[in-house]
């Protein structure tokens, strides 16, 4: 597991996965995801002032899978190219739950692999 040294305990690996897994699925992502999608056009002025507001709204979509990097690997190509998968997926179909259910599900089997000790 190429993780930080604080992460390499597989018990906090799996808390924060499960926590991920968890995120997805709570009305703060939905939340989040509305709004990041859900930005209307409007005058150069009035931009900058609606781009910081949507930037946290944004941040909050992708909160829990950036969480998933911790224990996954930051460095690793295939979970990052993996996370950005799953989160381009839910900002391109936000009125499905498809997308976030897949993930919760994909984070949940990884907590499981970890706590199994088959990563």
């Amino acid at each position: 597991m190429a993780a930080l040294g604080w992460l390499a305990d597989h018990r906090l690996g799996v808390a924060v996965l499960l926590a991920a897994a968890v995120y997805e699925l709570t009305p703060l992502k939905r939340a989040c995801l509305y709004r990041c999608c859900k930005v209307p056009s409007e005058g150069m002025g009035a931009a900058l002032r609606r781009g910081l507001s949507t930037g946290g709204w944004c941040v909050g979509c992708c909160a829990g899978l950036m969480a998933a990097l911790l224990p996954l690997g930051m460095t690793s190509l295939t979970w990052m190219a993996t996370v950005a998968a799953m989160s381009t997926a839910s900002k391109l179909l936000p009125s499905s739950a498809l997308p976030r259910l897949g993930s919760a599900a994909v984070l949940s089997g990884l907590a499981l692999a970890l706590g199994l000790g088959a990563m």
